[in-house]
């Protein structure tokens, strides 16, 4: 027991207590048998656990349903790509314009840095190791070089983000916090000779660490006693300590340092809070840990296993058929192997028969399958979602039941948002605190258009939090498409049987509602031009009536009406759209299929559509645009 708080020791202590901390962590998870656990399903999920079969003398044979179901359960999660949403402090017009830099960066990241592969390896890895965490930091040695350091002569560059997948026994915590975690201690590896060239004070104290001598193995070979280690190998752990800011450390604290007790670095946390986010299938209660559904199967998959290497072994020993008959009978083994022999036995003796050792009860079978009919229900993976639909099913039947799989599993969904909506706020807060130097990045722009973006994080800021627009779960299924199909089909959406078919072949449904999605796309797109004070054009095919309606949406806030020219630009496009959709041909509307709004011919007058003064036209023209100062010389 101490009365100093163990995260305020001063920088020449502060590595011993905090290994102390790790070795505490990992001893935990050994005497609770929550590491044994873990490598029984490390080693079920690999495909290894067929070895414990074939070290009891048994064939060893498995069939890995427990991973295929995993599988399952990660890419039902993970099928559609995330749609990040930037939310801005406030609704004004500079606000709302950062948002659409702050949506195309993000959609950046997933699709240049690889944060679509490590959100799906996250999902995965939180059902086989019960919860799994991905951290955000600032690597100030990435990205380009943007001038030279006076006193080291070395390089400075402008920094970028680093994302890095931990697993439960690489993220050390608070084991009696069931709530909010104050502090962390992640593990690493990196390569030693990068880092001596980063900390060349301590060059000679990092290379001469062996990573043959290290006190803690990484998780793999924690998890599999059959892992052998590359010998002499540079990558050495590094320990990185996060603390929150809280009233005892009222900035927080960061601490860098190896297991020879060498602080790298230590001072206060350098972000808004610790960026270590965690997913998992469901928390346990009164616990710092999660859990998941997996944990139950495996029982089932061991007791699977044991049944297939009984038939193996059954069939291996007994597959080859083997003759009895009397003694004396005077048959010989010859004359079995030849075959098409005239067999001769002594009279009175019977003649030689098979003897039938190689038939496994029924029984065996019928667990068998009932113990994957067990592992499906309790997983929640039913065999429609697996792809073993009964042929007696109608489509809106399949969607239903393996829409249910999608419910069953709701709980990893929410997990899985959570973790993407942290991941973006960290992305975008981070950016604001570091970007200082103008950096490019390719933007997608909401039409799937890329363009180059120069920004800073002054083009940030005002962005305070990222927000992920779930898909319905219905349309993460092909059944619940196909069934979609069909109600498209009967609206009349669907228009050909080549889109009908593509729709069965390929379960999409995208190139079905691809005019309408392009023309939506268009309006919004125009909208965001709209609300940075751009000028738009209107042409003869748009869907006035959508337009207009969308256009007006604009100035629905008091902030937009409080911009001119913002105001005049919208006004002026809804009196275009007006104007070409009085001249529209009948033609050309009804093979678009929209309204005609064509003015009757000259003398018949239509006072529907007559226009005696244009109110719209009229409030344009009557906005007052501010005027540039006068020069007071």
């Amino acid at each position: 027991m101490s009365d100093v708080y163990f995260g305020s020791r001063p920088t020449i202590e502060i590595s011993k207590y905090l290994l102390e901390k790790v070795q505490d962590y990992h001893n935990y998870l050994s005497n609770s048998g929550m590491l044994e656990q873990l490598r029984k399903s490390y080693k079920t999920f690999k495909g290894d656990s067929y070895i414990d079969n074939l070290q009891s003398g048994l064939k060893a044979y498995q069939t890995n349903h427990y991973a295929n179901l995993i599988r399952h359960i990660s890419i039902m999660t993970t099928s559609q790509r995330p749609a990040f949403q930037a939310r801005a402090i406030n609704s004004d017009f500079e606000s709302q314009s950062k948002t659409i830099l702050a949506n195309g960066l993000l959609d950046y990241y997933i699709r240049e840095k690889g944060l679509e592969d490590l959100f799906r390896n996250a999902v995965e890895q939180s059902l086989y190791l019960r919860e799994s965490f991905l951290k955000v930091d600032w690597s100030p040695e990435k990205g380009e070089i943007v001038g030279i350091d006076p006193e080291s002569t070395q390089p400075i560059k402008e920094g970028d983000l680093s994302f890095k997948l931990l697993t439960i026994l690489e993220v050390v915590r608070d084991v009696n916090n069931y709530g909010k975690q104050e502090w962390y201690i992640t593990v690493e590896k990196k390569n030693k000779f990068d880092l001596a060239k980063q900390y060349p004070e301590l060059e000679s104290r990092i290379t001469s660490i062996s990573s043959s001598n290290s006190k803690f193995k990484n998780y793999e070979a924690t998890l599999n006693p059959t892992y052998i280690k590359q010998p002499n190998s540079d990558l050495i752990n590094v320990y990185t300590f996060i603390h929150d800011k809280t009233t005892v450390l009222e900035n927080g604290r960061m601490v860098v340092f190896l297991e020879d007790e060498t602080v790298l670095f230590d001072g206060g946390l350098p972000y808004q809070k610790p960026y270590i986010f965690k997913i998992t299938p469901s928390q346990l209660p009164e616990s710092s840990f999660g859990s998941s559904p997996a944990m139950d199967l495996l029982p089932l998959q061991t007791a699977l296993d044991s049944c297939y290497s009984t038939i193996l072994t059954n069939m291996s020993a007994f597959g080859v058929q083997n003759i009895v008959s009397e003694k004396g009978a005077g048959l010989t083994v010859n004359q079995i192997g030849e075959g098409l022999n005239l067999i001769e036995i002594q009279k009175g003796f019977q003649p030689p028969q098979p003897l039938q050792l190689l038939q496994t009860s029924p029984e065996v079978y019928n667990f068998a399958n009932s113990l994957i009919q067990n592992m499906e229900n309790i997983s929640g993976v039913n065999s429609v979602a697996r792809g073993n639909a009964p042929a007696s099913l109608s489509g809106a039947a399949l969607a239903l039941i393996q829409q249910q799989a999608l419910s069953f599993n709701a709980g990893v969904q929410a997990s899985y948002n959570q973790l993407l909506e942290n991941v973006g706020t960290a992305i975008i807060e981070l950016l604001q605190t570091f970007a200082y130097s103008p950096r490019i990045a390719t933007i997608v722009g909401k039409n799937n258009k890329s363009y180059i973006k120069e920004f800073s994080n002054q083009d940030l800021m005002g962005i305070n939090k990222v927000v992920v627009d779930s898909a319905n779960a219905l349309t993460k299924t092909q059944a619940g498409k196909v069934e979609i199909a069909n109600n498209l089909l009967q609206t009349g959406l669907i228009k050909t049987p080549e889109q009908y078919i593509q729709v069965l072949t390929t379960g999409t449904i995208d190139p079905i509602l691809e005019s309408n999605q392009s023309q939506n796309l268009l309006i919004k797109d125009e909208n965001e031009w709209l609300l940075e004070g751009k000028t738009v054009i209107a042409i003869m095919t748009d869907n006035h009536s959508e337009h207009v309606i969308n256009h007006a949406t604009v100035l629905n806030s008091p902030e937009a009406r409080l911009q001119p020219q913002v105001i005049q630009n919208v006004l002026n496009h809804i009196q275009e759209h007006i104007n070409l959709s009085k001249t529209q041909d009948p033609i050309l509307a009804a093979m678009l299929k929209q309204q005609s709004f064509m003015q009757p011919p000259q003398g018949q007058v239509n006072p529907e559509t007559m226009d005696i003064q244009n109110p719209i036209t009229q409030q344009a023209e009557a906005v007052n645009l501010p005027q540039p100062a006068q020069s007071p010389l």
